[in-house]
């Protein structure tokens, strides 16, 4: 989400608005699915292994989110006990308050709570890819290479080498890819066969 979809809608001039920040309560071992029966409903304000505040903070620093929509399972007339008010005190959070350090031990933590799957709607976690739709073609003498955006998985996408005989003799840098007419390209007067590979701001490549 954070390096794909995110980085696109902001390319596109659109806001984000993040949800599900708890995961429709699958983060606090809810029922998986949307709760039905008011003894299925988390009621707490976090936990002592997964503060609630945490994830708010994650959430609202990270790159790109404009706003945050929250469910709450449970208010009270006091407010340490009130989901509502807590949330509300959670959200007051510069954009740039949280370090990366941090973020990796949240991420950490909501693995042990809940593993990868977190939500109960979410699509299956995949590596980073290669490129997509590789194509090739000799235009007036110049060998014009085109591909669709590859996806990144931990670690944002940094650039595309492009290899010839097992040499690197080019690189494009990696941006939100806005339009499927709007393609990768990589132009060059050498002959051959090519090879492009997916490189993330980790060095892995694919």
């Amino acid at each position: 989400m954070k390096h794909n979809v995110i980085p696109i809608a902001k390319a596109k001039g659109l806001g984000v608005v993040g949800m599900k920040v708890f995961g429709a309560g699958t983060m606090y071992k809810e029922v998986p699915g949307f709760s039905r029966r008011p003894d299925q409903i988390y009621r707490e304000v976090g936990s002592v292994d997964l503060p609630s505040h945490e994830l708010i903070e994650y959430v609202l620093t990270t790159p790109g989110v404009d706003t945050l929509i929250i469910d709450i399972g449970h208010i009270d007339e006091d407010p340490l006990k009130c989901q509502l008010t807590q949330n509300y005190y959670a959200s007051q959070v510069r954009p740039d308050a949280m370090s990366d350090e941090k973020r990796r031990e949240i991420e950490a933590k909501t693995a042990q709570v809940a593993g990868e799957r977190t939500n109960f709607f979410q699509l299956d976690k995949i590596d980073m890819t290669p490129p997509r739709d590789l194509k090739q073609e000799a235009v007036d003498g110049t060998t014009k290479i085109t591909w669709q955006t590859a996806y990144a998985a931990e670690h944002a996408i940094s650039h595309y080498e492009i290899v010839l005989n097992d040499n690197i003799i080019g690189k494009v840098a990696h941006k939100p890819q806005v339009l499927k007419e709007s393609p990768f390209v990589f132009e060059t007067a050498e002959t051959g066969t090519f090879k492009v590979y997916t490189v993330d701001a980790a060095g892995n490549r694919a």
